[in-house]
């Protein structure tokens, strides 16, 4: 008697069917006085928006949350690429954008980016900030 191995098969996007979806990523601390301004600039591409806050005492977690952020905490250790894969582990998107708080989304970017993020050929994307 034989027996038959199970298959696997790979699930390959087909970007025709659905706009990728993009996620911001940012990792920060006591940043109250730029964060609202990040956030704003995503708001019309980032169908979520991850925040990993490292022992902010001030109203960055706050300011955060008002715009529809999954706030997550991390232990400052250090090491900023732990704390990087950290909030990446919550991500669901097909592209990731990270930004500091002090950056934002230039006026009129969201609808390029839109565009790009659906191109199959593209493996990055290099965009400009206002820092």
């Amino acid at each position: 008697m034989s027996r038959k191995k199970p298959t696997t098969r790979r699930k390959v996007r087909d970007h025709s069917q659905r706009p990728s979806s993009i996620a911001l990523c940012m990792i920060v601390k006591d940043e109250e006085d730029f964060i609202g301004q990040a956030l704003e600039s995503v708001k019309g591409i980032a169908h979520q928006i991850v925040v990993v806050d490292t022992g902010s005492t001030d109203r960055t977690v706050e300011i955060a949350h008002e715009h529809g952020a999954e706030v997550h905490e991390f232990k400052w250790n250090d090491h900023f690429g732990d704390a990087r894969n950290h909030a990446l582990q919550f991500v669901r998107g097909d592209w990731v954008l990270i930004l500091d708080a002090d950056e934002e989304l230039m006026a009129g970017t969201c609808d390029d980016l839109r565009d790009d993020l659906n191109n199959a050929r593209a493996l990055g994307l290099r965009i400009p900030l206002i820092n």
